[in-house]
């Protein structure tokens, strides 16, 4: 290992972020050793490195650990640098993470652009990047573990039965995490192995059968309408916009919109004029994926149907999720576990209706997108929705898929459905706070503005300013907006 500092300098002691002089590394791996703290230094650096050698690396380590795992804040900050990069569509490597960190204020804090060296060099056998990933989560779930244990102790000690009862749930909820042992290592001889049954697609290039994905976007885009579309195709047998479908049962479990939703169907059946959406049950509730007895309700409900599932749609996770963090790494393993119990059990697909945040990437944790064999993220520009493919684990990505939006008159209202247009350039579809601050800077200034002038236009606008801030970023890494000297200068395409 080289002997660079994790912040970059040498001989302090780590404590806070703020205000706290860096830590050596091997001042760390003396931290380590006699705090009794289960971190893997040395896995965590070659990981990180690794994700710097390529998009294929960062896929790897992200579908096994997640940030929460790396015990070290300098490489949690370089892992959000990497993931940003890669979520952008832009190359992550040790320049572009510099440059990126850079335009935080935050490169000296995790050790300049020499420990962005370092990490790479560390990452050299980055097809090994998988037993890194397995080593720094592996010693994550040993801190949670001794975490719990010690509240126990402690519980015991003061006689404090609340804390005792939260501790020991959290054993249970790390062991419900954990896979059974038997069926994590059943053995299987290439003779059975080679002929295990190809995976069929739900909706061609789409889907696969026996699946976990997410449909994912801002309010407003028309999520529900499209999952609900691909539910009714599925349920009816009808090719999805030129797409053969897997015909079958399908469950649709809705949090909120009942009303709105029985209006949605009936818009559908009326545009393809049918009396029955054929296989489709609707649940008025969603799953409390956090709570094993919950799921094993709606399980017991679903195999009650007498037929296995094509697709069990939860709309949506924020509602799946009531009770839990969508930001805890633990809460959102449990769900991803939940998703695939119900699979397991059911037999169906499972697609989850999720939300970005004000940035535009997935809210929350990102367990369940890296878990998922597809990801679609959804788009709105006026009345066209573009669905695009975030992640496709087994199949080609497809390409940005358009839909017009088309007015249905209803005996007592009207809906809308969705029909196949001319996909619309999708670099062009921005979060609104990006796209307001862009709009700014364009029509305010367009041979240029200072960051003062431009975050008074935008607070003016109805901005925070902590907002300006992140937006302002998020620009400049997405090379919609360049500086030259003290100017601000949108880049036209």
């Amino acid at each position: 290992m080289n002997n660079s500092t994790l912040n970059g300098q040498n001989g302090h002691s780590n404590g806070h972020s703020n205000g706290h002089k860096p830590v050596t590394y091997e001042a760390a791996i003396a931290i380590r050793d006699k705090s009794n703290v289960f971190e893997d230094v040395e896995a965590e650096r070659a990981m990180v490195g690794a994700m710097m050698r390529g998009a294929a690396f960062i896929i790897r380590a992200a579908s096994i650990c997640q940030r929460e795992d790396v015990h070290l804040e300098q490489h949690r900050t370089i892992w959000d640098a990497v993931v940003r990069l890669h979520l952008c569509g832009k190359k992550a490597d040790r320049v572009t993470v510099a440059s990126s960190l850079s335009a935080r204020g935050l490169l000296e804090a995790v050790g300049g652009t020499a420990y962005l060296g370092d990490l790479a060099d560390d990452g050299r056998d980055s097809e090994s990047v998988d037993d890194y990933a397995e080593l720094v989560r592996e010693a994550a779930d040993r801190r949670r573990v001794l975490g719990a244990l010690r509240d126990v102790q402690n519980a015991l000690v003061v006689d404090d039965k609340v804390t005792l009862r939260g501790a020991m749930a959290r054993l249970q909820e790390l062991q419900e995490v954990a896979p059974q042992e038997s069926e994590r290592f059943e053995l299987q001889r290439w003779g059975s192995f080679k002929n295990l049954r190809r995976r069929e697609q739900l909706i061609e290039g789409l889907l696969p059968e026996d699946g976990l994905s997410i449909l994912f976007g801002e309010g407003g885009t028309y999520k529900s309408f499209m999952a609900l579309d691909l539910a009714l195709h599925l349920s009816t047998g009808r090719a999805w916009h030129g797409r053969q479908v897997l015909a079958g049962e399908v469950v649709y479990c809705a949090g909120e919109g009942i009303y709105g939703l029985r209006d949605r169907a009936q818009a559908w059946l009326n545009h393809y004029g049918l009396d029955d959406p054929g296989k489709f049950s609707f649940v008025t509730d969603v799953p409390r994926l956090c709570e094993p007895a919950d799921t094993e309700r709606l399980i017991g409900k679903i195999k009650a149907l007498g037929e296995q599932p094509r697709l069990i749609i939860i709309d949506t996770l924020a509602l799946a999720l009531a009770g839990a963090n969508e930001n805890d790494t633990g809460d959102m393993g449990r769900a991803v576990v939940t998703c695939k119990r119900l699979m397991k059990e059911t037999g169906g697909s499972v697609m989850v209706v999720h939300h970005t945040n004000r940035q535009g990437a997935i809210r929350g944790n990102m367990s369940l997108l890296w878990a998922s064999d597809t990801g679609i993220e959804v788009k709105r520009q006026e009345d066209t929705v573009t669905l695009r493919c975030a992640r496709q684990k087994d199949y080609d990505d497809f390409k940005p898929l358009s839909f017009k939006r088309q007015l249905v008159s209803l005996e007592h209202d009207s809906s809308l459905v969705f029909l196949p247009t001319e996909p619309v350039e999708f670099k062009k579809l921005l979060p609104k706070m990006q796209q307001k601050a862009l709009d700014i800077l364009r029509n305010r200034a367009p041979e240029g503005a200072t960051r003062e002038m431009w975050q008074f236009w935008a607070v003016e606008a109805g901005m925070p300013a902590r907002t300006f801030r992140d937006v302002k970023n998020e620009l400049l890494n997405a090379e919609l907006v360049r500086e030259d000297g003290i100017l601000f200068l949108t880049v036209e395409p």
